[in-house]
C-alpha cells in the first residue's frame, strides 16, 4: 500500500471519524447533565431503582436484535463492494422483520413476569412497576438500532450522529424537565425515556423511507440470501446478548447484591469512564464497513495501515481523559452529590481498563467484520463468566471496590484476548513506539496538578482553571514530543471545521 493510498483512506476515515467523535462527546456531556439532573431530582436510592429498570430494559432491546445489527453493516458494506443491490435489500428485510417480532414477544415476557424479576432476582418490590412500564420501549429501541446500524452501513454517519448523539439525549433531558415542572419525577424519568426513543424511531423511518425497499409481489426473503444472512450472524446472536450484558452486569450483580444507592454511585462511575470510550466509538463507525470492504478484496495491508494510525490517534485521546477524569475525579462525581465522592477509586480503576482497551483499539471490530464471530463469541463468554465470578466474590465483601476490581480484570482480559486473536488470523497489531509520546505527556501534566490541588482551595474558578492548565500541559507536551503526521493531520481537520463553524 503507497503512502497517497495510505493518506487518502486515513482522511476517509478522518472526516467520518472528527463528526462522530464530536457527535459523541456531545451525548456523553448532555447524558451526563441528564444524570446529574436526575439524581438531584430522585436521589441516590431512587435513581439506583430507575438505572436498574431502564438497564434491564436496555438489554433486553439489545438482545432483541439477535446480532443482526453487526451483520447488517457487514452484508451492507460487503454487497455494496460487490454491487449487488438485490441482496443488500434482502438483508435489510431479514435484519427488521424478525427482530422486531422477537422483541415484541420480549416485551411480553417483561411485563408479565416484572414482579417475579424485582422480587426473586433483586428483592427490591419497587423496581416491578418501573420496569413493566419502561417494557413498552423494547421494540423501539430494538428497531432503532437496526436503523441506525443500516445507516451505519451505508457509511450515512450523518444520520447517527444527529439522532443517537443529539437528538436522543437532548429530547430526553427536555422531557424529564418538562414532567418534572408538571410534578413528576419518577414518573416523569420514565415516561422522557420513552417518548425520546419513540421519536427518534419516527425520525429514523422518515429518513430511511428511500434507502429500504419493500417489495410487494416478490417474497420478502430469498432462501439463499436468508441463509447465508443466519449464517453470519447466528454466532453474532451470541456475541449481542453476551456484550450487552458483560456491558451492564456490573450494575445488575449490584442490584442483587448490594444496595441501590451503591448501584447508582458505580453506575455514575462507569459513565465517567465511559468518557475513554469516545475516542474508540468515533472511529469504529465508519472503521467498521471499511474493514469488511477491504477485506472483500484481500487488502489485509489496508486494514493494518488504518488500524495503527486510528489506534495511535484514540491512544492520544485516551491518555488525556484518563490524566483528566482521574486528577478531577473528586470533583467530577461531586456534581452528582456528596454521597457520589465515595466512588472515586471505581473511577480510577475503571479508567485504567478503558485505557488498555483503547490501545488495542478496534481488534473485536475487526475480528466479526473479518467473518471471524465465533471467536468473539468464545472470548466475551469467558469474559462474562469471569465478570460474573469477580463480582460475586468480591462485590458481598469489598462493595463498590470489588465491583471496580472485576470491571478492571475483566476489561483487560478482553481486550488483550481480542488483540491475541487478530494477529493469530490477520498477522497484524497495532503498536508503535510513538505511543510512548502522550504516556509521558499525560503523567508530566498529572503530576502538577494533583500538586497544585495540594496548596489551592476547593472552589469552582480554581478547578475550572486547573483543568485548562492541564490541557494546555498535555497539548503542550504533545508538541515538545513532535506531532506525527497523523496527528497534524487530525488538528489541519479541526482548524478546517472550526473555519466553517466561524464563518
Amino acid at each position: 500500500m503507497n503512502k497517497k493510498e495510505t493518506t487518502r483512506d486515513f482522511n476517509v476515515i478522518l472526516k467520518g471519524s472528527s463528526s462522530t467523535g464530536l457527535g459523541r462527546l456531545s451525548d456523553t456531556f448532555l447524558r451526563y447533565v441528564t444524570n446529574i439532573v436526575l439524581t438531584r431530582l430522585l436521589g441516590v436510592e431512587m435513581f439506583g431503582i430507575f438505572i436498574l429498570a431502564r438497564t434491564i430494559v436496555m438489554i433486553a432491546g439489545m438482545v432483541s436484535n439477535l446480532g443482526m445489527g453487526f451483520g447488517v453493516v457487514r452484508q451492507i458494506a460487503y454487497y455494496s463492494a460487490k454491487e449487488d443491490e438485490s441482496n443488500i435489500q434482502q438483508s435489510i428485510r431479514i435484519a427488521l422483520i424478525v427482530p422486531a417480532i422477537v422483541s415484541i414477544l420480549t416485551a411480553l415476557l417483561l411485563f408479565f413476569g416484572g414482579n417475579h424479576i424485582a422480587i426473586a432476582f433483586f428483592k427490591k418490590p419497587e423496581l416491578a412497576l418501573p420496569l413493566k412500564i419502561l417494557v413498552f420501549s423494547v421494540p423501539i429501541l430494538t428497531i432503532s438500532q437496526i436503523l441506525l446500524e443500516v445507516a451505519r452501513g451505508f457509511k450515512k454517519i450523518t444520520i447517527r450522529v444527529i439522532v443517537e448523539y443529539f437528538f436522543i439525549p437532548i429530547s430526553n433531558l427536555g422531557f424529564i424537565l418538562f414532567f418534572y415542572f408538571l410534578g413528576y419525577k419518577l414518573e416523569g424519568a420514565i415516561l422522557a425515556f420513552i417518548l425520546s426513543t419513540l421519536l427518534s424511531l419516527v425520525i429514523l423511518i422518515i429518513l430511511h423511507r428511500n434507502i429500504i425497499q419493500f417489495p410487494r409481489r416478490e417474497s420478502l426473503f430469498q432462501k439463499e440470501e436468508a441463509i447465508r444472512f443466519f449464517k453470519f450472524s447466528f454466532p453474532l446472536t451470541f456475541v449481542s446478548i453476551f456484550n450487552e450484558i458483560k456491558l451492564r452486569l456490573d450494575v445488575l450483580l449490584l442490584g442483587i447484591l448490594s444496595t441501590a444507592t451503591n448501584t447508582s454511585i458505580f453506575f455514575i462511575a462507569l459513565r465517567l469512564g465511559s468518557f475513554l470510550a469516545i475516542p474508540s466509538q468515533a472511529s469504529h463507525m465508519i472503521f467498521a464497513p471499511m474493514v469488511s470492504g477491504y477485506y472483500g478484496k484481500g487488502e489485509i495491508d489496508k486494514i493494518e495501515s488504518s488500524y495503527k494510525n486510528l489506534t495511535k490517534l484514540m491512544f492520544i485521546g485516551g491518555m488525556f481523559l484518563m490524566g483528566f477524569i482521574v486528577v478531577f475525579s473528586k470533583e467530577l462525581l461531586s456534581m452528582f452529590g456528596t454521597e457520589f465522592e465515595k466512588g472515586m477509586v471505581v473511577v480510577s480503576l475503571i479508567c485504567l481498563g478503558q485505557l488498555v482497551k483503547i490501545l488495542v483499539g478496534n481488534a473485536g471490530i475487526i475480528l466479526v467484520m473479518v467473518g471471524k464471530p465465533v471467536v468473539n463469541m468464545i472470548i466475551l463468554i469467558v469474559s462474562l463468566i469471569l465478570l460474573s465470578v469477580t463480582n460475586i466474590l468480591l462485590v458481598p465483601k469489598y462493595g463498590l471496590i470489588g465491583a471496580g476490581i472485576a470491571n478492571f480484570v475483566t476489561v483487560w482480559f478482553t481486550s488483550l484476548m481480542e488483540l491475541y486473536f487478530v494477529y493469530r488470523f490477520l498477522h497484524i497489531h497495532p503498536f508503535r513506539i510513538d505511543f510512548l509520546k502522550p504516556v509521558v505527556a499525560a503523567l508530566l501534566s498529572m503530576a502538577p496538578i494533583f500538586l497544585l490541588k495540594r496548596f489551592f482551595p476547593s472552589n469552582i474558578p480554581v478547578t475550572i482553571a486547573l483543568m485548562i492548565f492541564f490541557a494546555a500541559l498535555f497539548l503542550g507536551g504533545l508538541f515538545i514530543l513532535q506531532l506525527s503526521e497523523e496527528e497534524k493531520a487530525v488538528l489541519v481537520s479541526l482548524k478546517l471545521k472550526l473555519k466553517r463553524w466561524i464563518n
